[in-house]
């Protein structure tokens, strides 16, 4: 199957020297590289955000970014880069949230925001709530990871209801991250429930860009308007622009 092209890949971590991603500026680059090949076009640099763990100061992230996105249009085919945060759901979000000074996905409403395998789902809901009364869009990332939400088959839907939209990774519905996962991921597509898929990619090595695989893998497995949704549509409105079929 040809490659597919257009894609957006709105979390991941390629900008150096601020977290767990990329390394240096070398490695950034050739992950972009990487994406392009996958056919992406526009990519969401994500950043964690974490009291005690990563707190990268945001002019540090912003300067790196400006660096990374400065050298990457030199790239044939380069995509196009926006900033946002994986912002941990914790005391500094919430602070963040009180003083508008959370970091969306590239300016816009959109708020990507991570839980821990430990938080519970009166917590889950909590942070969510605190998400919408601050008056931004929720985008949970990699939702197959918490147990809560996984454990509880309703809690996914019931975050839809409230105003979430839910990403997982493309490793995981491919099943590179166990059956038990991969079979948490097709329940919630075949229920409708996935807005968003992401590489969530960090290395050149390990934990690479593959939005591409796992799009040719699901266009032959979903309903083509369910999958151009999930691909093309929703992170269409994530920057804003017209979408005929947005959820």
């Amino acid at each position: 199957m040809p490659q597919l092209t257009g894609l957006t890949d709105v979390h991941c971590h390629l900008v150096p020297y601020v977290d767990d991603g990329a390394d240096n500026l070398d490695e950034a680059l050739q992950l972009v590289a990487m994406q392009a090949q996958q056919g992406v076009s526009v990519i969401y640099c994500t950043p964690h955000l974490r009291a005690g763990m990563f707190e990268t100061p945001q002019e540090k992230v912003d300067r790196q970014f400006e660096r990374l996105r400065q050298a990457a249009a030199a790239l044939p085919g380069a995509p196009r880069l926006y900033l946002g945060r994986e912002n941990h759901c914790d005391k500094t979000l919430l602070d963040n949230l009180r003083t508008g000074q959370a970091r969306t996905l590239g300016g816009g409403n959109w708020l990507l925001i991570e839980y821990s395998s430990r938080h519970s789902r009166r917590e889950v809901l909590r942070y969510l709530q605190a998400v919408l009364d601050a008056g931004y869009r929720p985008v949970i990332a990699h939702v197959e990871r918490y147990p809560c939400i996984t454990q509880d088959p309703g809690l996914a839907r019931l975050m839809v209801k409230q105003g979430a939209w839910l990403q997982v990774n493309a490793a995981a519905v491919m099943g590179r991250e166990g059956l038990r996962t991969r079979w948490f991921c097709r329940r919630l597509l075949k229920q409708d429930l996935v807005h968003l898929i992401a590489s969530d990619a960090h290395h050149v090595d390990m934990r690479t860009p593959n939005l591409g695989d796992c799009a040719r893998f699901l266009s032959r497995r979903l309903p083509q308007e369910q999958f151009a949704r999930i691909f093309y549509d929703n992170p269409a409105c994530l920057a804003g622009l017209p979408a005929h079929a947005a959820l």
